[in-house]
């Protein structure tokens, strides 16, 4: 809480002024933000970063190292 002190009775008018400087970090947060979020859902930066890559991840083929029994 704020208190004042006042000797005698009257009128008295407080306010507060907001900073521009607030504003101006405010939008430089936005901006951040859409720049982290842009950057992280580019669908053609992840494709082709993964086009580069021929890994195969699963192989449901025996290997040529196995001996298979019949």
């Amino acid at each position: 809480t704020v208190a004042f002190d006042i000797p005698s009775g009257g009128e008295i008018v407080v306010s507060y002024d907001t900073p521009f400087s607030r504003y101006l970090v405010r939008l430089m947060v936005a901006v951040a933000w859409v720049g982290v979020l842009l950057a992280a859902t580019r669908p053609e930066r992840r494709h082709r970063l993964n086009a580069d890559r021929d890994e195969t991840l699963l192989s449901f083929e025996p290997s040529a190292d196995l001996e298979v029994e019949a």
